[in-house]
């Protein structure tokens, strides 16, 4: 199933200031700002409380704020519990991933107001069967954008979807649609992908016969809401805006500096199940613009950063990222530009390079998996803005046994199938996907990259831990 998770953040995720102190915020205050942003208009407000605690949440509440969204299930039912009795007039909005295996402790939700990203039949069919003694309705997710990388149905599909929902599945509300959008459109006025929303719905309207006023467009956030709203959005999801910053990551995957020391100074083997010792060192030069250091195993890899620095070769409004490795490692090379400019907020450096220099000082497998974590740890310590942090990791898959190995050493068994992947977790966006030595049918292949991406995951409070070590130690200064 692939899933839509491609927001944007009102700020960079990795700025070295969100690393010295973290947001404070006046959150009634902060909600006054944004209601005033949405004084004359017809648009409800979702506050996105995503990461932030039922405090928050109560407190928006006491000062009338009654639909909230959440991203995750578990952290949903985990508030919805906490809240249900101090907030009885709250309305819920998931905004996030469905998954069928979910379905059942969503429509559990008390308050559950809406479930925004039903993005197919077969979760349509679910929903129906569970909410058959509800009252929540359902918004589609919708595609604007056209990116292979994205969810969500296309603006046909959608239009089908919505007939779907009205035809066969009577305990469910057709409420309306939702996008995210690009985020290369996310700058532009007008917002192209909010102009398709906005035809799906007059296509939908057309063709079962119901006035568009009836049905919602939900789209918008803290950083494109007045320009969603100029184009007709009847609901915006606004999070920092309200909240302030987020802890980017989930509390339990937290890993704390002297959990990272025992991995560091574990021994060299391993489970199928485990990763070798990592070990991990963010700023290795006191006289280098960035740098940064790590060892998988035996695996060892070592990053300079020199930029961002005006190039007179760079026509483009967005930075350049150049990459030199070793001349034994020049078949990844062309992998490590794509996957480190992805991660990179380029827009931000106009017509500027950034030279990326990979030294694979010594290879037992993983160097691309490795040196795309080293990479991030060095423009990070070079203050260079990421869209986020990245995870990578390489698995194996046996066919034999139909089993799969993670971060193996070399060499590899014969007739193993090695997938190398890195993503983006925040924005849940793969910014690589290498699959060598072998071939997988289509649902093999969603499989391995689906069980590789979870695993990468496990390294993501590592990394977090890394950056955080490296600048403790820096005077804090005040947003």
């Amino acid at each position: 199933m692939i899933v839509c998770f491609r927001c944007i953040p009102q700020l960079p995720f990795w700025s070295l200031r969100l690393f010295q102190t973290r947001m404070l915020t006046n959150t009634q205050s902060n909600l006054d700002s944004v209601r005033s942003q949405l004084a004359g208009h017809a648009v409800r407000l979702v506050a996105v409380s995503k990461y932030h605690p039922a405090e928050s949440v109560r407190e928006c509440y006491e000062h009338g704020q009654r639909n909230f969204g959440e991203n995750y299930v578990q952290e949903l039912e985990d508030k919805a519990n906490q809240l249900k009795d101090s907030c009885p007039e709250i309305q819920w909005h998931y905004i996030g991933q469905v998954q069928s295996n979910k379905i059942p402790k969503i429509c559990a939700i008390s308050n559950l107001f809406c479930v925004e990203t039903v993005e197919s039949e077969k979760h349509c069919d679910a929903f129906e069967k569970d909410l058959a003694k509800s009252n929540s309705s359902t918004t589609l997710k919708v595609n604007t954008s056209r990116e292979e990388q994205k969810g969500g149905a296309s603006p046909e599909e959608a239009v089908e979807l919505g007939v779907y929902v009205k035809k066969e599945c009577p305990h469910l509300e057709m409420n309306g649609f939702m996008t995210i959008g690009s985020i290369e459109n996310s700058d532009k006025v007008p917002n192209p992908d909010f102009d398709v929303l906005a035809d799906v719905r007059r296509n939908y309207a057309e063709k079962v016969g119901v006035p568009e006023s009836s049905l919602e467009l939900s789209m918008g956030m803290s950083s494109d809401m007045d320009t969603a709203i100029k184009q007709g959005s009847t609901s915006v999801r606004v999070g920092t805006a309200i909240f302030g910053m987020r802890e980017l990551i989930k509390p339990q995957w937290s890993l704390s500096l002297q959990d990272m020391k025992k991995v560091e100074e574990s021994s060299d083997e391993k489970h199928d199940d485990s990763f070798r010792p990592i070990s991990m060192k963010c700023g290795v030069f006191e006289d280098s613009k960035g740098s940064a250091y790590i060892e998988m195993g035996k695996t060892k890899v070592l990053v300079e950063v020199d930029g961002p620095r005006e190039s007179p070769s760079v026509a483009s409004q967005r930075g350049k990222i150049t990459v030199t490795v070793n001349e034994e490692n020049l078949r990844i090379r062309a992998q490590l530009e794509s996957a480190i400019s992805a991660m990179v907020h380029l827009d931000k450096y106009p017509r500027a390079d950034f030279i990326v220099n990979i030294s694979i000082l010594s290879s037992s497998g993983g160097e691309l998996a490795a040196s795309i974590l080293a990479a991030a740890l060095a423009l990070v310590h070079a203050h260079v803005e990421l869209l986020d942090v990245p995870v990578a990791a390489q698995v194996i898959y046996l066919p034999q046994t139909k089993s799969y190995v993670i971060d193996p050493p070399s060499p590899l068994p014969p007739s193993a199938i090695s997938i190398t992947v890195a993503l983006l977790p925040n924005l849940n966006q793969l910014i690589c996907t290498r699959i060598i030595k072998g071939a997988l049918s289509v649902s093999e292949s969603r499989e391995a990259l689906s069980f590789a991406c979870k695993q990468s995951l496990r390294l993501y409070p590592v990394m977090r831990k890394s950056i955080l070590s490296a600048f403790q130690n820096q005077v804090k200064t005040p947003l």
